[in-house]
């Protein structure tokens, strides 16, 4: 299904999808202190502050299109979204790959990260510049040895250490101050906070086994810190492909409910979609996001044209009269795992993931249950292995 822009008010409009975007709404009157608009009501003005927003949070007073720039160039150089058809991997061109991943970048556990069905998935695709043949080994070889060069420099295998380190603290304070510093505890201490809000995790999977990812912008915080939420994306989305893939299974589902969305923040509008390109490519099955509003279609007018190739194809924008039919046809269990903020019956998120007003945490700093969250993964992904065996050997086929 190709991204379409639904007007919520409207009850004939199509079945379309939608990414997470931070945009500012009016809130109740007790906020009024904060001083923003109803920028539903008047696009302009939110033109007018995105602008001004986005060229000082980037330091670049003339304006300009630098970061448009960056970004295209940066989606092209990662454009893995190529075809359908697959062709061919020998077995011997599969343990290449492998071994030239240990070899290479054997701190991150790569084979915990790429299985072999996806390696097989990513080799397999049409040579984007010569679409009537495979990919040649080599580019295929550049492009994982990109991603993983990518996780390197994002620090990524250390992240989920970083969470068991604020299970240690107390009070707030750095638990291994000879061996973590002060500036390293600041950022563990800030992811933690934009992991505490329970705004972004992972839960359940869709009818062919694949893990779900939700967002939910009402918990976003306001102003949040641009590195800290694509640390989070890492960190989550980590989990997913680590423990909640089953056998044959490559990719996730992204669900945003994007309800009363903080302002927009464009730092981290970029760092997580250039968080999706670069490190995990042919792994985001499809983009849901609903209500949409003027604000929503305004910002993704602006990203879609630039991103690669059919990863835009990708996102749909959903009315709210429209979601549950398509949640209904894309969740394991259907109408019985919508959740209530969509206007199901699954009551899992808010006993699972409450929102950091609801929690009293006893494991220090750290409230949202992280350790939960990856222990659910791995028993419903090896219950879904052993109920449905043969949708993991069939999609392993495609």
């Amino acid at each position: 299904m190709g991204n379409v822009f639904c007007n919520p008010s409207s009850e004939s409009s199509p079945p379309a999808s939608s990414s997470s975007c931070f945009c500012p709404v009016k809130k109740d009157d007790d906020n009024k202190s904060r001083g923003l608009l109803d920028f539903d009501d008047d696009l302009d003005d939110f033109k007018t502050v995105h602008s001004k927003y986005y060229w000082e949070e980037e330091g670049n007073e003339d304006g300009g299109d630098a970061d448009d720039t960056m970004w295209h160039s940066t989606a092209m150089e990662n454009d893995w979204e190529t075809g359908d058809e697959d062709f061919h991997v020998t077995d011997e061109e599969l343990l290449t790959l492998k071994q030239h991943l240990r070899d290479n970048f054997a701190e991150d556990s790569p084979e915990e990260y790429m299985s072999d069905a996806y390696l097989e998935s990513v080799a397999s695709k049409p040579y984007s510049k010569k679409p009537e043949i495979r990919r040649p080994l080599e580019y295929t070889m550049k492009k994982l040895t990109d991603v993983m060069k990518w996780r390197r420099e994002q620090m990524a295998f250390e992240i989920p250490n970083w969470i068991e380190l604020a299970t240690k603290s107390r009070n707030g304070e750095n638990p291994d101050p000879q061996n973590v510093s002060e500036g390293k505890w600041k950022t563990i201490r800030t992811l933690v906070s934009v992991l505490n809000t329970g705004s972004t995790y992972v839960h359940g999977h869709t009818k062919e086994g694949r893990p779900v990812l939700w967002i939910r912008t009402c918990r976003k915080q306001w102003y949040a810190d641009a590195d800290a939420e694509a640390t989070l994306l890492i960190l989550v989305l980590d989990a997913a492909v680590r423990c909640g893939m089953p056998r044959g299974i490559t990719d996730f589902c992204i669900i945003s409910h994007s309800y009363k969305p903080p302002p927009p923040n464009p730092k981290a509008l970029y760092k997580m979609l250039n968080g999706l390109v670069k490190g995990y490519p042919d792994r985001m099955r499809v983009l849901i996001s609903a209500p949409v509003s003027k604000v929503v279609q305004f910002v993704m007018g602006l990203l879609l044209p630039l991103m690669p190739g059919r990863l835009a194809e990708k996102f749909q924008f959903l009315s709210v009269d429209t979601v549950n039919e398509q949640l209904e046809e894309l969740l394991l269990n259907g109408k019985d795992d919508i959740p209530t903020f969509f206007g199901g019956i699954s009551k899992k998120h808010e006993q699972y993931y409450p929102g950091e007003e609801a929690v009293k945490s006893k494991k220090g700093i750290l409230e949202f249950d992280y350790y939960g969250m990856v222990e659910r993964l791995k028993n419903d992904s090896d219950a879904f292995q052993k109920r449905k065996p043969h949708v993991a050997f069939y999609l392993q086929q495609q």
